[in-house]
């Protein structure tokens, strides 16, 4: 049973499609939890925040397949929030308590705000994809349709017939402003606590 129509069997498909559900499945973000946590113990270890150790084991702990999703689905509703959930599974798959250096200095927020930055770089790149293929389509249109009649009007005023050949070029100017708009090379993530330092960092 579904509950919205981006999940509906029967409508789906009309208001996305199977990429883009990926990109926000649980499964997605989960993984961009894992990827932020073993990046940032890479990182610590590599700059001796953490015993270099900790950091591969940690590591080498980062991996969906390991993910318990019953006990993830648990955890989750007794917090609130996963990342919690998603730290201890490491940690417990860690040998010899290293795993307790996993989410050394980061909050919550951090992994949540930057999984989600991550998410929507992943599906603005689809939607750039979708406006250079309708792009094309447009282009492809505009010639041999340039003279046939299309109808404009405006407020309070009667339709009146024009070269079709006069819209394409505006159908295509708001579809590249779009796509500049929606770039993925325009996304940044915010790191630190209200506690402690913050940076600004490209994604």
């Amino acid at each position: 049973m579904t509950s919205t129509i981006v999940d509906s069997k029967i409508f789906g498909d009309m208001f996305s499609d199977a990429a883009m559900r990926q990109v926000w499945s649980d499964e997605n973000r989960t993984a961009k939890y894992l990827d932020i946590e073993r990046a940032l113990a890479k990182v610590q270890g590599e700059l001796g925040l953490i015993p270099k150790e900790a950091a591969d084991e940690i590591v080498k702990n980062c991996e969906l397949s390991q993910i318990d999703w019953v006990k993830l689905k648990a955890k989750t509703e007794q917090i609130g929030y996963p990342i919690i959930a998603v730290v201890n599974q490491i940690n417990a798959n860690c040998r010899d308590k290293l795993g307790e250096y996993c989410h050394w200095g980061a909050t919550t927020q951090d992994i949540t705000d930057t999984a989600a930055v991550l998410q929507i770089k992943e599906a603005l790149a689809l939607v750039e994809a979708d406006l250079k293929d309708i792009s094309a389509s447009l282009a492809h249109l505009a010639k041999p349709t340039a003279i046939l009649p299309s109808l404009a009007a405006a407020i309070c005023s009667k339709p009146r017939p024009l070269p079709s050949a006069t819209k394409w070029p505006v159908f295509w100017r708001v579809l590249s402003a779009t796509a500049i708009v929606c770039s993925s090379s325009n996304l940044v993530c915010w790191w630190g606590s209200l506690a402690g330092p913050r940076a600004l960092c490209p994604l």
